[in-house]
């Protein structure tokens, strides 16, 4: 079964072996680029008590995905509570999730957002702006498989992006 959970200090060993794995940095959730599991841990604390408005950082939950049956972290998953910075605005969006390369191509990530969009009920999140980028066609899937529509196209920084 596959849960949704607030990191602790008991996924240290885990933590470390996911950011071992996941060579490609560009689909690592922008929260694991912390150098350290304690600044991983520290950052979470923060940015779940407010905004950051300096760096413009919402305040968010951070959750990760475990599959209770063999007690092993799969991904991350980043829910801002909203999107009143004009970056999250147009481009982050409420959720910043990715699965361990070990794990892709097994459908967590499509349950990870079914769990996640029932959190984000709880704080009352009616309209959700989820971006991936226009290559990821996994993520693109996950997306529209969960009730995503897409509604434009965009560009950041030189990379095209799908905006749902």
């Amino acid at each position: 079964m596959l849960e949704l959970i607030i990191p602790n200090y008991s996924h240290k060993d885990q933590w470390e072996e996911i950011i071992a794995e996941w060579d490609d940095t560009r689909k690592r959730p922008r929260i694991l680029f912390q150098p350290s599991f304690e600044e991983f841990i520290n950052r979470i604390g923060q940015l779940s008590q407010w905004d950051d408005k300096e760096k413009q950082v919402a305040k968010s939950s951070v959750f990760l995905l475990i599959d209770e049956t063999v007690e092993k972290i799969l991904g991350c998953l980043w829910l801002r509570h909203h999107i009143d910075f004009p970056i999250d605005r147009e481009y982050g969006g409420h959720i910043g999730y990715g699965i361990r390369p070990s794990a892709r191509g097994k459908w967590y990530a499509t349950e990870m957002l079914q769990l996640w969009l029932q959190e984000a009920k709880k704080l009352w999140i009616d309209r959700i702006l989820i971006t991936c980028d226009d290559d990821n066609i996994a993520s693109a899937k996950v997306i529209e498989i969960n009730g995503g529509i897409l509604k434009k196209y965009m560009e950041k920084y030189g990379v095209k992006m799908r905006r749902y």
